[in-house]
């Protein structure tokens, strides 16, 4: 990112923020720390503030929450025939499955939505944009794309371009995780060897160490065995 975005604001007429007063005062009291990153990441936290209440007020104007326009949405973007599983939707929206349940319940409660058998699966079911639905988001969608540029402002369409690219910057690394390695399956025991399945995980010298106890184990206790087989013949033999 560049650095004039994370320096202190210039003392040249620039317009301060409140931002600035609070990067101010703690470079004061904490002049030891760095405080440059709440010269970026404060504001963005100020700026998400006001567009939930933003965005609030423009899906109250047509009735709906925000939760409700994020699983329409969700439903709009899939495109014709708007429809998705209730595991894709729970992907998208970030919600436990209890709550997409009862979601998608009030929504089709409300008749925005409604469920129908999934032509792939008898037993699934996708989750269908009623007319009245895809109205209603249209609609909604339209009038948050409003208030949004409403609070963007003067900003100009360069700086607009460049914002956008430096949020995208910071923003890749928490949308774009590294998938884990699968799970390696275990290594089956050979059949009918009496083979343990830690000897048969075992491998190289430690795999070796563990297959020669065990065997001396299994020696050891054949020899008791044998040895206590022999005591019980000879105190037979002797009480007869």
């Amino acid at each position: 990112m560049s650095s004039n975005l994370v320096g202190m604001a210039p003392d040249d007429g620039t317009p301060h923020d409140e931002v600035d007063r609070i990067v101010a005062a703690w470079q004061r009291e904490r002049p030891d720390l760095d405080v440059r990153p709440l010269e970026v990441l404060s504001r963005v936290s100020r700026l998400a503030r006001h567009l939930d209440l933003a965005r609030r007020g423009a899906f109250e104007r047509h009735d709906l929450e925000t939760w409700e326009f994020d699983v329409l949405s969700a439903l709009r973007r899939a495109g014709a025939p708007y429809r998705l599983s209730p595991g894709a939707l729970l992907t998208l929206t970030l919600v436990t499955s209890g709550t997409m349940t009862n979601r998608i319940d009030r929504l089709a409660d409300k008749g925005l939505v409604e469920r129908q058998p999934s032509p792939d699966d008898r037993r699934g079911v996708l989750v269908q944009l009623t007319p009245s639905g895809l109205a209603r988001v249209d609609a909604a969608f339209a009038d948050l794309l409003d208030t949004e540029r409403t609070l963007l402002g003067d900003l100009a369409e360069p700086d607009r371009t460049q914002l956008a690219a430096l949020l995208r910057e910071a923003l890749l690394p928490f949308d774009s995780p590294h998938p884990p390695d699968p799970p390696r399956d275990p290594a089956p025991a050979p059949a009918n060897t009496g083979v343990s399945r830690e000897q048969a995980l075992g491998r190289g010298r430690w795999g070796q160490v563990v297959s020669s106890a065990a065997s001396s184990q299994a020696s050891s206790s054949s020899s008791r065995s044998a040895a206590r087989a022999r005591s019980s013949v000879s105190r037979r033999w002797i009480a007869s």
